[in-house]
């Protein structure tokens, strides 16, 4: 009896350890549990994070490629406009001589005081080639104002690229 008595304290001793060590290794797997919740959780976020970041960088790229075919195309505008304004410039260079030529055939016709219709035919080929230089220096005007606005665009443009381009160096 007394053996069994020792026998059945030692069985409950062991029960008691057994329990405890269940009871211990509940609350360590309930724990590794939170924690791979939480490991889990912050696997999500940075997931989350990345996923809106490579978002952000397709549409920045986007952006980017957006702005660069408009500079393109301001390019091609002043590159046509330069070309224009060389014409109607080569254009003016070449009618200088001629009218000249006029004024000096008009002030030799009228010293000599040839006949009106004469003059009157010269005058009027003058005040026509005049018209006709007038006509080109306007455009000559209006082709140096548009090409020094695309100009200052281009410049606004350059400076707002600069900008916009410094925060992408920094964050790539």
């Amino acid at each position: 009896m007394e053996w069994e008595r020792t026998r059945r304290a030692e069985l409950q001793a062991q029960r008691e350890r057994e329990q405890q060590d269940i009871q211990r290794l509940t609350a360590r797997k309930r724990s590794l549990e939170l924690e791979l919740e939480a490991v889990g959780n912050k696997h999500k976020q940075i997931s989350d994070c990345l996923r809106e970041a490579q978002s952000k960088r397709r549409v920045q790229r986007a952006e980017l490629e957006l702005i660069n075919q408009k500079r393109d195309g301001r390019i091609a505008d002043i590159n046509s406009l330069q070309l224009q304004f060389e014409d109607v410039q080569r254009q003016l260079t070449n009618l200088a001589p001629e009218r000249l030529k006029l004024a000096d055939r008009l002030r030799d016709l009228t010293q000599t005081n040839t006949t009106r219709g004469g003059v009157s035919d010269v005058k009027q080929s003058v005040c026509e080639k005049d018209l006709s230089c007038r006509k080109l220096k306007e455009q000559l005007d209006a082709l140096e104002r548009e090409t020094t606005a695309k100009l200052c665009e281009m410049e606004r443009y350059n400076r707002d690229m600069k900008v916009h381009l410094q925060p992408h160096s920094v964050r790539f």
